[in-house]
């Protein structure tokens, strides 16, 4: 009988340790995928800075949506129009670093088809838009990454228009078959249309969902833009967001 209850103790105490383990790796994948949220965002803004020097770029009106490949610290972005037809084909190309630094100009490309990978990434942010949501800004950013699986991690990341304001909730991720032609799950990572003040002289900030889920990517990115320690409550549990690294604590101030 003792043996059998210390092998039970043995099996739980297993358990408990591979769960733990399951969390520290989900929480260490949330601020991946936070950080490259961020870091993306701020590639397209610089992308998107470097084609207003350039006259044919500020008068395109056929712009479409981008691709972004990265390599090492280097990401590579174009932007696409689409043919009669639909055919998604490269228009504009530059390459920015993943701090947001342009490295040259806007390279201007003569319809440049698109290969299969970079062909897919932009049917996986079609898709991905395509799919019903409730809104919560006039204004949306896509970033699409690819996934572990061989598929497509997309996001529809709304933007306020004050830039002391955090938007968090309408934001959804959606994830891609690989040949980015279907949507295999769709949801939100904040509840209803939440949002953040965020004080120039705050020190710190507090963001309450008591409806929304667990910690995740969101939770991350956000903390980046604020630029400063953010508390979460979310999930039944409290969480501090801070220099990119997540860390559950008892309770928010």
């Amino acid at each position: 009988m003792s043996y059998l209850t210390g092998m039970v103790f043995i099996a739980l105490g297993l358990v408990a340790v591979s769960a733990q383990a399951q969390d520290a790796a989900t929480l260490q994948q949330a601020e991946r995928r936070g950080a490259e949220l961020f870091d993306l965002e701020r590639v397209i803004e610089a992308a998107r800075a470097a084609g207003e020097d350039v006259r044919a770029y500020r008068r395109d009106d056929e712009i479409a949506g981008w691709v972004a490949t990265r390599s090492g610290e280097i990401y590579q972005v174009t932007f696409i129009r689409l043919r009669r037809g639909g055919e998604p084909v490269g228009r504009y190309r530059i390459s920015v670093n993943r701090t947001g630094q342009a490295l040259g100009g806007m390279e201007r490309l003569d319809d440049l088809p698109l290969d299969a990978r970079e062909a897919a990434q932009f049917r996986a942010r079609q898709n991905a838009e395509a799919t019903p949501y409730n809104a919560c800004s006039a204004s949306y950013e896509t970033l699409v990454f690819p996934d572990a699986s061989g598929g497509w991690s997309a996001y529809l990341m709304p933007h306020a228009a004050f830039s002391d304001v955090l938007l968090l909730g309408g934001t959804y991720r959606a994830q891609v078959s690989g040949d980015g032609n279907t949507v295999t799950s769709f949801g939100p990572l904040a509840s209803g249309c939440a949002v953040l003040q965020n004080p120039a002289d705050a020190d710190a900030l507090r963001f309450d969902d008591p409806a929304g889920g667990e910690i995740n990517e969101l939770h991350a990115y956000i903390g980046g833009r604020a630029g400063k320690p953010l508390y979460v409550n979310t999930g039944g549990k409290s969480w501090l967001v801070n220099a990119g690294r997540i860390q559950t604590v008892p309770e928010s101030p």
